[in-house]
């Protein structure tokens, strides 16, 4: 019976799997360990509620309060990825002017992101203005 896979087909076939299948891998790794910390965490405090229940001491009233989430700086995140992507351009512009317009492909990925940055920044600052009046 004549051997149907040759190696470079088997290369082949590897290197599909762990390019579609890595990211999906990595993904569920970073799911799996925010998990387990998370679990770890509140088995700690329900441990803590306990112990403080046993002997009597008073219970602090936010000890199963979510930590206020950091508000992500949207200005800070847009600047930095506008600059990303003109700076993509610049360089792709400046290491050989032929390539010019695959610079500004590969940098309006990040500066369009960025643009989106500075647009969530200025409307949630305009929101936050109407609900403090």
């Amino acid at each position: 019976m004549p051997n149907v896979l040759n190696d470079l087909d088997l290369v082949a076939i590897v290197a599909i799997i762990v390019t579609i299948g890595g990211p999906f891998i990595f993904a569920i790794l970073i799911v799996w360990f925010y998990s387990r910390e998370r679990l770890k965490r509140n088995k700690m405090q329900a441990e803590l509620y306990a112990k403080a229940i046993e002997s009597g001491q008073a219970i602090p009233p936010n000890l199963f309060e979510e930590r206020k989430k950091k508000r992500i700086n949207f200005l800070n995140t847009g600047i930095i990825l506008m600059s990303l992507g003109f700076g993509i351009v610049l360089t792709v512009a400046m290491a050989e002017p032929k390539y010019l317009m695959k610079g500004v492909a590969g940098g309006m990925i990040p500066f369009m992101l960025g643009v989106g940055f500075l647009v969530i920044h200025f409307i949630s600052k305009k929101r936050d203005a109407v609900d403090n009046e």
